[in-house]
């Protein structure tokens, strides 16, 4: 349709390249047209037919005797650069490129994310190449409509690390194996004393050892494995929580965090009524948590949905409240009965400036709509007096106490006990 060379041309001019004995500086430059696919589906393919001609013969005005254009496939361009002086260069022909962008495509969820490969003396092989400048086109941030970014082996590496980390938890949740949960206590101010706690997901790597929860989490989001991952999860809360009534630990509330892609399947309720069933537990000892951005989309079929969930007997919290979606006109018609704030607001605490105000404000906002209030990342007593003086109703952070193992709640949970009967 464009005329344009195709990947076994490109490999063919690497294979000549290797017996090159000049020595001169190439590079390739991959453009990755993301969500391309959606001009097909919305407008017909020969509406994106005509708009692809228009962007090839356009971006063939810019080519020389010393820059090849290649078609690798529908949505992805190569230029080929067999000769440049420095890295200037190599950006001006990318400014080029996004200037054509944005006169031919109008459209601005569709993306154009440039990789940047300079090739190295011993490295022509055309699909490891390709690899490259594609790890570096993934590094253009969602919120840039067009970039580029030069390949470095940081981010090889970071790709290798992200690969072995989502084979090494398949194999994990499929085991039930190196996956855990640790508990970090939940104060209650009125009743002075630890009222619940939140369940926190960890993870044992075999060869990286422990992998944050800020690492994995997105990982098994982005392949689908938080689905099973999340099961597992919830599970473990609620054997524990069942565990806690019949060692007479009654009303010990546990809350655990839940997925929005996982709450989104159209099974969702019908696998947790099944699960509560199962497992014998409370419905009244647990607590989901989602986090406040889930809202931005689908508000109406997540409310709903949370609304279904309450009707289980369930109670939800919203989690890092004040840094994602905070419509005061929609939070009063939320199904939630919680608002855990950022961590943000209570490191505010320690600073003597107005923007103390704004915390006592979401508690009496808190209040007003009839939820709860919990703050979170609490270190320092300074921030705890200020709470209680404004009426929160939880604390949870490390002036409590740090996230700790099934093996110290329970022996936690004694000690509350034997000086309760004390």
């Amino acid at each position: 349709m464009t005329g344009l060379y195709n990947l076994n041309y490109f490999s063919e001019i690497l294979r000549q390249e290797k017996n090159n004995t000049k020595n001169r500086k190439r590079a390739v430059c991959l453009l990755n047209l993301r969500k391309f696919s959606v001009i097909n589906l919305s407008y017909g393919f020969s509406f994106g037919d005509r708009l692809i001609r228009n962007l090839t013969s356009e971006m063939m005005k810019i080519c020389t005797d010393n820059i090849l254009l290649f078609r690798l496939s529908t949505d992805r361009y190569l230029f080929y650069v067999n000769q440049y002086i420095a890295k200037y260069d190599l950006e001006k022909l990318c400014n080029e490129v996004i200037e054509i962008l944005n006169r031919i495509i109008s459209f601005n969820y569709i993306m154009g994310s440039i990789g940047i490969v300079e090739l190295e003396k011993d490295n022509f092989d055309a699909d490891y190449i390709i690899k490259l400048a594609s790890i570096a086109a993934e590094n253009t941030p969602n919120d840039m409509i067009h970039g580029y970014f030069f390949f470095d082996k940081k981010m090889e590496e970071k790709v290798e690390r992200t690969n072995h980390i989502r084979n090494e938890l398949s194999e994990a949740i499929i085991n039930n194996e190196g996956i855990y949960m640790v508990y970090q206590p939940i104060y209650n101010v009125k009743a002075n004393g630890i009222e619940g706690f939140e369940a926190l997901a960890r993870f044992e790597s075999r060869v990286l050892g422990s992998i944050s929860p800020n690492e994995f989490i997105p990982i098994a989001e982005s392949t689908q494995l938080i689905v099973p991952l999340g099961r597992i999860l919830m599970r473990t809360v609620f054997e524990l929580s069942t565990r806690l009534e019949k060692l007479n630990y009654p009303g010990v509330v546990i809350s655990f965090n839940m997925s929005m892609i996982h709450l989104l399947r159209s099974d969702f309720c019908v696998e947790l009524e099944s699960l509560l069933r199962e497992t014998e537990v409370k419905p009244s000892n647990l607590v989901m948590e989602i986090t406040e951005s889930v809202f931005m989309d689908n508000y109406q079929e997540i409310n709903e949905k949370l609304c279904d969930i309450q009707k289980l007997g369930i109670k939800i919290a919203i989690d890092d409240f004040g840094t994602g979606y905070s419509s005061l006109s929609r939070e009063k018609d939320m199904s939630i009965n919680y608002l855990k704030i950022d961590k943000h607001f209570a490191d505010k605490l320690m600073d003597d400036n107005p923007d103390q105000v704004i915390m006592s404000d979401i508690i009496s906002m808190g209040h007003k709509l009839g939820h709860f209030v919990v703050a979170e990342g609490i270190e320092y007593e300074k921030q705890k007096d200020y709470l209680i003086k404004n009426g929160c109703d939880y604390i949870q952070g490390y002036l409590i106490s740090k996230p700790i193992s099934e093996n110290e709640l329970l022996m936690m949970l004694k000690k509350v006990k034997h000086k309760k009967v004390g």
